[in-house]
């Protein structure tokens, strides 16, 4: 019976994105003048796991595109060649393919091979020329301390605990594929202590990532151990595995083995200690084996005291692990540990490991952070589930509040004012397990700007601020492509040639500042640049040639608005990048459908900041309730500034605009509710009604309503998924007495009451 590996294809796809997202930060920020050796392994040991795990899962196409990518990656790694930026670019370009290839396998989609088998040309010329270049330059091998002295051929046995789990003959099954097995005690029931010895060419970690997936990492012990005979003990197995099949990896030959007399009274030193640099594996070919290669061959020499160079143990090791099928469930090898005091190794010993961080940064001490994958259904669910809470919280006090005008007492509207609170608790923890670092969505931009700053012949910096900042994992999805546009215009259109900087008496390389804060209960987002501006009298004379009104008297946000019409361009040429007048639209209708709002600030010569408003989450909303003739309506708290009753002196008709109302030292165009959803109001005068004053942006709005009922926690429910899209309401939700409202959209309300433009 063999394991099901199809249940860890998940796992596999999800850790293999994260070496891809690693692998691409680590190849952006590579330093071509002084290459960071930590950096570069940590890109290699990304692509190397990558390979590894392909090839336990038989996707043999990226094993191909990897093993080329991680041999090219071995030779930086070495000092065998400098980095150039077309090696970088072709690095980056194998990643793009793995990634797509990653994405065919996972959703089931054809990959188009003739892409791989060009990624995979590429990469063998680069290593043609990168040897031919390194011919001559050998790198000096630095000294191995007495804990590296050692022969990587010898197998080790290993004492195994781990809690029994479901499947456990499959498991014990599957390592006697690797090694020769013994049972020491098997759990009759899940969970209970299961002990094993096995003996194989392995080391702790790659046990540790072979059994990973299907034992608990945290509950499985491993003990280096050994007989009382250490230089006898395992090598009867090389003798039991002579001319045995095997069907994962195929027919094996070896060849007896004396064990030299030098080893008898030797002190082993443990294989977790050995030379890192050993893990690599420049043979290609996970579970392909060639059979004109002998199987083992005979040491020559004294192997406890031998001298091993890294680049001997890494042949000697690749030679091994094309035998054994190295790479079996394969996760990133463990840094160097400080060389341990020497012990014999009678008892059984706890091996120690170590986490390898992913990049060149500093590793903080301190407590780990334990996490665990939740699929985003199940928190989708869980969400939902206390959107529903908060009804029918909302439902019970609104009965209590009528049932405690008849009997008068206070008690049940207490215990039902600590529900509340206790709701609202668990919402906001809730909330909180889908709530993402805006980084997720940054991470992607350094690329983005770096190819396209090549393409465009420009020299960008790209600055990103308040990468840690927060917001709800659904915005996250839907606000990339909008930024991803942003990006681009800024660098198209806005940043200028490096010799037109130079004579405007500019850097020659021009900065783009992506920054993300909270503010007032909501995300902002800008995109600010150094380059040219928006030109006025450009777009002025563009919107007249398409029959758009505007005013030659108009502000210039109002005429910033204008590139927002759909098919709206001033580009002088249309290119592959922008010029086609198609985004700027599409950007501002999806940013509107997530409740958000954008604008822009332009100075000609000095640069552009867009700037992007979001709620942090489209699940629940702090809201107060209006009632506007018999309907009843939800503005969000976060878009409200305050609310008055006017008397009529704060009132002014203003010609062509209106009336206004005189608040905050500013006049603020009155919106009548009613009007615009074509109700009966209950006051027709407004000295009779209450105005909110709400603001989108630096942009306010003064709105009439009847009268104000209370503050509430809402449900938000997308009414264009049970409806359609209306006109300045961003959803719906249900109210305690069951009655449905509308969430009302300070944004689009004020758009609606501009007049147009003449």
């Amino acid at each position: 019976m063999s394991i099901d590996l199809s249940q860890f294809h998940q796992l596999f796809f999800e850790e293999s994105a994260e070496h891809l997202a690693s692998m691409e930060d680590l190849l952006l920020s590579l330093d071509l003048d002084a290459p960071d050796i930590d950096q570069l392994n940590a890109i290699f040991r990304a692509a190397h796991s990558i390979k590894g795990s392909s090839g336990t899962f038989g996707f043999h196409d990226m094993i191909q595109v990897t093993h080329e990518l991680e041999t090219l990656l071995d030779l930086l790694r070495k000092g065998s060649v400098q980095p150039t930026a077309d090696m970088v670019d072709l690095m980056l370009e194998a990643r793009d393919v793995i990634q797509q290839q990653l994405a065919s396998h996972q959703h089931g989609h054809t990959f188009d091979e003739a892409q791989a088998e060009s990624i995979i040309q590429k990469l063998q010329a680069m290593l043609v020329s990168s040897r031919q270049q390194a011919q001559g330059e050998a790198p000096a091998t630095p000294a191995l301390s007495a804990a590296n002295k050692l022969n990587p051929l010898l197998p080790t046995t290993w004492l195994l605990e781990f809690p029994t789990p479901a499947g456990v003959d499959d498991l014990i099954e599957g390592l006697s594929n690797e090694g020769e097995v013994k049972v020491l005690y098997k759990g009759s029931m899940l969970g209970e202590p299961c002990q094993l010895l096995f003996t194989g060419i392995y080391k702790e970690q790659d046990l540790r990532n072979l059994l990973g997936f299907v034992v608990d990492p945290d509950a499985l012990i491993i003990c280096a151990y050994q007989d009382e005979d250490p230089a006898q003990a395992d090598f009867g197995l090389f003798d039991d595995l002579e001319k045995t099949e095997d069907d994962s990896f195929g027919f094996f030959e070896f060849e007896a083995i004396d064990p030299p007399q030098e080893l008898e009274d030797s002190t082993l030193t443990p294989l977790t200690q050995a030379n890192p640099i050993a893990e690599e594996d420049e043979g290609f070919g996970l579970f392909y084996f060639d059979d004109d290669e002998p199987a083992i061959e005979q040491p020559t020499s004294d192997l406890s005291t031998q001298d091993v160079t890294p680049d001997q143990t890494s042949e000697q090791q690749d030679h091994l692990e094309r035998q054994r099928g190295y790479g079996f469930f394969q996760k990133l090898p463990p840094i160097d540990a400080p060389p341990p005091t020497e012990q014999t190794l009678n008892k059984a010993t706890p091996a120690t490991t170590t986490k390898t961080p992913t990049s060149n940064k500093a590793v903080t001490t301190g407590t780990a952070e334990t996490s665990i994958r939740v699929s985003v259904d199940k928190v989708d669910q869980l969400i939902n589930q206390v959107g529903e809470l908060v009804i029918t919280q909302s439902m019970i006090l609104q009965a209590a509040i009528e049932l405690e005008a008849i009997t008068g007492k206070e008690k049940l509207l207490d215990a039902l004012a600590q529900l509340e609170r206790n709701t609202r608790d668990m919402q906001e923890s809730v909330m909180a397990v889908r709530m993402l670092p805006i980084s997720v969505v940054f991470s992607r931009f350094p690329r983005v700007v770096r190819d396209l700053a090549r393409k465009l012949n420009k020299k960008i910096d790209l600055k990103m601020v308040g990468e840690n900042t927060e917001l709800d994992r659904s915005l996250i999805e839907k606000i990339s492509d909008p930024l991803t546009h942003l990006i681009r215009n800024s660098l198209d259109h806005g940043i200028e040639l490096p010799e037109e900087r130079l004579a405007k008496g500019k850097q020659a390389t021009g900065t783009i500042v992506l920054r993300a804060a909270h503010k007032g209960g909501n995300i902002l987002i800008e995109i600010q640049d150094d380059g040219a501006g928006l030109n006025r009298e450009r777009i002025l004379a563009k919107a007249r040639e398409r029959n758009i009104p505007v005013s030659d008297h108009a502000s210039d946000q109002e005429v910033w608005q204008l590139i927002f019409a759909p098919g709206f361009s001033t580009a002088a040429e249309v290119t592959d990048v922008s010029g086609r007048g198609v985004g700027m639209d599409v950007v501002r209708r999806n940013i509107t459908n997530l409740g958000g709002g954008i604008e822009i600030d332009s100075i000609a010569n000095a640069g552009t900041r867009i700037s992007i408003r979001l709620p942090l989450t489209l699940a629940i909303l702090d809201g107060l309730s209006v009632a506007v003739g018999e309907e009843v309506y939800i503005l969000p708290l976060t878009s409200i500034i305050a609310s008055i009753q006017p008397t009529g002196t704060e009132l002014k008709q203003v010609s062509g605009r209106g009336v206004m109302i005189y608040a905050y030292d500013q006049y603020i165009p009155l919106v009548r509710v009613y009007e615009l959803f074509n109700l009966q109001p209950l006051a027709r005068e407004i000295y009779e009604g209450i105005v909110v004053i709400v603001e989108a942006g630096e942009q306010k709005a003064a709105l009439l309503v009847d009268d104000l009922l209370g503050q509430h926690q809402v449900v938000i429910k997308s009414l264009e998924t049970n409806y359609r899209k209306v006109e300045g309401v961003s959803g719906a939700t249900i109210l305690g007495d069951g009655r449905v409202a509308l969430i009302l959209d300070a944004a689009e309300i004020i758009q609606m009451r501009k007049p147009r433009m003449h």
